[in-house]
């Protein structure tokens, strides 16, 4: 029993652990598989933005080259005019002049040079500035002065006078102290990083300064944001993931999004940055992913209960054979008849001279039993043997009844017993299969022979010991019942009674009428059920 079951539990953790085992190489593979579409997607991407992020920075570096080309040109001639001692008015000239040709041949947004010079404030658009105005304290001359020699960018402003998002670029002279300085208008930048979003390359363009402050956006109300110090926005978290980020692409979640980020640099620490919501990209392959994986754990499952299953319906069978195996190992011989084709099938068959009769026909089975029975059986019982092996009256004589059986006796006096059990009816509930099996009975026979002949003999000595007493009664001391057994007394039945359920009273009152008074008192102590194991004990016999 326990080796079953524990077979029946090895079975199962062995199904369980190759259910594991096969969900587990799927997984993996189908992991591996949505990491490789995943990579292509990513870096598909990626190559998109940079071919967006690197176009627009091409563009705008070469929009502001042009610009600071012109600082560069301008500051390299004011150089010479300071070291020549040039008057005021020859460099107001300059300007105006230079600021002219630049406009009409190279930069038409720009509004026009100026700078500080000599000690004083110069415009190539003439502008004059108003009263208290200290050019000197102005970012468009303290930034460059901060940074000799070098051409510096201002954050981005909104001009007054135009509207226009402005931005100074400007440069220190060789004397120390002047500056000259132009500004530029970013609506070309504005343009560039617009003009990417709409070719699809990326859903976001902006262009961002080294301190954080948007020079540029695809969507023009983010212009001038500062990302470095918001925070909880989706720019905030551009910056973060910027300022953290080794390379020029990167991927972060915002808002249950996913963003891929390509940034090119351009001058001055600033970045071009282009931006990819990958959420409608990534979750297609996501659901697939996990409905494939689903489809695949749910079919694997489906298989190893259908295993598991099988597995179980083999062991019930092994069982089940194993147990009629058992079985028919009680029996001589064990057939399955068919009474609709007069058919039979061999299920075990211990007499070889049975085989010989039977060879290896499976037909004619009425004939083929007859014959069998004829032959084994004694003749004292074998008309009763043959009617009972009599296949065409065995359906009224089994009735609602699943089997019958028959004792009879063999040529050498040894007993059998033949039974038929129904295997099978039709639907209108007529026998069509059964089993028919012979059982060696023989040592059981004369067992059950002799136990009954002893019983009878006993119950002859029972019955000629009671003939010597007037009673006997078989008395029940636990629960105060009798039970009378013999009386040869019409007296002791009259005063008995059929009272039987009080034995200790009936006996008194039955020995208080019968015996004499002389005696009475001995009897009645002699009859008390509470001493009558104490005058046993000895000789389990106690006498009067």
């Amino acid at each position: 029993m326990h080796g079953r079951i524990g077979k029946e539990k090895t079975v199962i953790l062995k199904n369980i652990l190759v259910t594991v085992l096969v969900i587990a190489f799927f997984v993996v593979i189908l992991g591996r598989f949505y990491q490789m579409l995943y990579a292509e997607k990513r870096e598909n991407i990626i190559t998109n933005g940079e071919v967006a992020a690197s176009r627009a920075a091409d563009q705008i570096d070469k929009y502001l080259s042009n610009n600071i080309d012109s600082i560069k040109l301008a500051a390299y001639t004011l150089d010479e005019m300071i070291e020549e001692n040039r008057s005021d008015a020859e460099i107001q000239d300059f300007l105006v002049g230079q600021s002219t040709a630049i406009r009409n041949t190279v930069l038409e947004n720009m509004t026009g040079l100026y700078g500080y010079i000599n000690g004083r404030f110069f415009s190539g658009t003439n502008w004059e500035p108003p009263a208290g105005y200290d050019a000197t304290a102005r970012p468009w001359y303290t930034k460059p002065m901060s940074s000799p020699g070098n051409i510096t960018m201002l954050d981005p402003y909104v001009d007054v006078q135009s509207g226009n998002v402005m931005l100074a670029v400007g440069k220190t002279l060789s004397d120390g102290t002047s500056v000259i300085s132009v500004d530029i208008s970013l609506d070309r930048i504005q343009e560039i990083t617009e003009e990417s979003v709409v070719d699809g390359e990326s859903d976001l363009e902006m262009i961002i300064n080294n301190t954080g402050m948007v020079v540029a956006h695809s969507d023009r109300s983010e212009v001038g944001r500062d990302y470095a110090v918001e925070t909880g926005t989706l720019g905030a978290a551009i910056m973060e993931e910027l300022g953290r980020s080794a390379g020029n692409s990167f991927e972060f979640y915002y808002q249950n999004s996913h963003y891929i980020v390509y940034a090119a640099d351009l001058m001055d620490d600033w970045h071009c940055v282009a931006v990819k919501d990958a959420t409608a990209v990534f979750n297609p392959l996501r659901r697939i992913l996990f409905l494939t994986v689903g489809i695949v754990i749910s079919i694997v499952i489906i298989i190893s209960l259908i295993m598991i299953s099988s597995n179980a319906r083999q062991l019930a069978m092994e069982r089940l054979s194993k147990q009629l195996s058992a079985s028919a190992d009680i029996y001589i011989s064990m057939h399955e008849i068919n009474l609709l084709s007069d058919t039979f099938s061999e299920v075990r068959n211990n007499k070889q001279e049975a085989m010989e009769i039977i060879g290896k026909t499976r037909n004619h089975a009425q004939e083929i039993i007859r014959s069998i029975m004829e032959k084994f059986s004694d003749a004292s019982c074998r008309e009763a043997v043959l009617d009972f092996v009599d296949l065409s009256t065995l359906d009224a004589r089994l009735g609602n009844r699943n089997t019958v059986i028959l004792e009879w006796q063999n040529p050498e006096g040894e007993w059998r017993r033949s039974r038929f059990i129904v295997s099978d009816r039709t639907d209108e509930g007529k026998v069509s299969r059964v089993m028919y099996l012979i059982e060696d009975i023989d040592a059981e026979k004369k067992e059950r022979d002799k136990v009954y002949d002893t019983a009878q003999q006993l119950g002859f000595q029972i019955r000629s010991i009671a003939n010597i007493y007037t009673s006997v009664h078989d008395v029940d001391l636990i629960h105060n019942t009798f039970a009378q057994i013999n009386t040869n007394d019409t007296v002791v039945e009259q005063v008995i009674g059929n009272d039987v359920s009080n034995a200790q009273q009936t006996l008194r009152d039955a020995m208080s009428r019968l015996t004499d008074e002389s005696c009475l008192k001995e009897v009645l102590a002699f009859i008390e059920f509470s001493s009558i194991e104490k005058n046993v004990a000895e000789t389990g016999i106690a006498t009067i």
